[in-house]
C-alpha cells in the first residue's frame, strides 16, 4: 500500500511563522480601515442631525432660542432644542458615536446636580444619562455636543458678553462656525479667553468648558458639524481656529498665526497637526 508523506514538524513551524508574519503586518492596517470605518459612521450620524438641526431652526424663525438642559423660563423659550428635537424617538439611532463603547452614567442613577463629573463623558464614552428608568431624561445621552454660544439667549447667563451670542445662523463664514460636535458633555463653549489644552489624555475628560470637546475620538480629530451644513474632521488643534463666537480671536495665542511653537502643547496632542 502507498502511504502518503504527511507534514514535517519543521514545515509547520516554517507555515505558522509565515502566518504570525502576515497578520502582524496586516492587522494594524485592518485596524486603521475598523477606526476609518468608524469615523465616517459618526460623520454619518452629525449629517443626519444636520437635518434635525435644520428642522429645528425653521420651526423657531430661523432662531437657536435656548439649547442647553438648564431650565428656561417659558415665557422666552418656545421651542426646546433637547425636549423638542434631542429626545426624539428617532433619533436615538444616531446619539452615539461609534467609538464609544460605555455611557458615563449608564443607569441614569446620580443625580446631574450633585454629580455632574461622573455624568462627562470622553473618548470611547459617551455623557449622560440625565435621567433614571421610566423617565424621559432616560434618553438623555450621547456622544455630541452643541456650542453654547450659539444660544440667542443663556439663561441665568451674566459672565459672558451677549454680543458673542450667535443667536442665528448669520455668520460670515458659516463653515468656520462650529455647530455640533463629538464632546463630552451636552453642550460646551471655547471662552473668549483661550485656556491651553487639557494637560492629559483622558477617558474622562472634566475641566475648562472649551477642554470638554478638545476628546481624542478619532486619531487627532472630532468630527464636526458646522454652520454651512457641512461636516468633516477637525484637527484638535485646529478648534482654536474656528470662530465659536462672533467676537472670538481666531489668531490667538493657541494658533500658529498667534504664534504657537510645538513645545507648546501637552505631549499627549503635540503630534498632532499644527494650525
Amino acid at each position: 500500500m502507498r502511504r502518503h508523506k504527511g507534514f514535517t514538524l519543521i514545515e509547520v513551524l516554517v507555515v505558522i511563522g509565515i502566518i504570525s508574519l502576515l497578520m502582524s503586518i496586516f492587522l494594524p492596517s485592518l485596524e486603521r480601515v475598523r477606526r476609518e470605518a468608524r469615523a465616517i459612521k459618526c460623520q454619518s450620524n452629525i449629517k443626519q442631525w444636520s437635518l434635525v438641526w435644520s428642522a429645528f431652526l425653521d420651526d423657531n424663525d430661523g432662531t437657536f432660542g435656548h439649547i442647553s438642559f438648564v431650565p428656561c423660563d417659558a415665557n422666552i423659550c418656545n421651542t426646546n432644542w433637547w425636549n423638542d428635537y434631542y429626545l426624539r424617538p428617532e433619533t436615538e439611532g444616531i446619539r452615539l458615536c461609534p467609538n464609544d463603547t460605555e455611557i458615563a452614567n449608564p443607569t441614569g442613577e446620580l443625580p446631574t446636580i450633585d454629580c455632574p463629573k461622573k455624568m462627562c463623558g470622553g473618548k470611547y464614552i459617551s455623557w449622560g444619562r440625565y435621567g433614571r428608568a421610566g423617565t424621559r431624561l432616560y434618553g438623555a445621552y450621547g456622544s455630541y455636543g452643541a456650542n453654547n454660544w450659539l444660544n440667542e439667549f443663556y439663561c441665568k447667563e451674566t459672565l459672558r458678553p451677549q454680543e458673542n451670542y450667535w443667536k442665528n445662523t448669520e455668520a460670515m463664514n458659516p463653515g468656520d462656525v462650529p455647530m455640533w460636535f463629538d464632546c463630552s458633555v451636552s453642550s460646551t463653549w471655547f471662552n473668549d479667553y483661550y485656556d491651553p489644552p487639557p494637560s492629559e489624555e483622558r477617558s474622562e475628560v472634566f475641566g475648562w468648558e472649551g477642554g470638554l470637546c478638545v476628546i481624542n475620538q478619532h486619531d487627532g480629530n472630532i468630527n464636526c458639524l458646522f454652520m454651512d451644513w457641512s461636516v468633516r474632521k477637525t484637527g484638535l488643534k485646529e478648534l482654536w481656529t474656528l470662530k465659536w463666537h462672533r467676537n472670538f480671536n481666531t489668531m490667538n495665542e493657541w494658533t500658529l498665526a498667534g504664534g504657537v511653537q510645538s513645545a507648546d502643547w501637552p505631549d499627549w496632542i503635540r503630534q498632532y497637526k499644527d494650525f
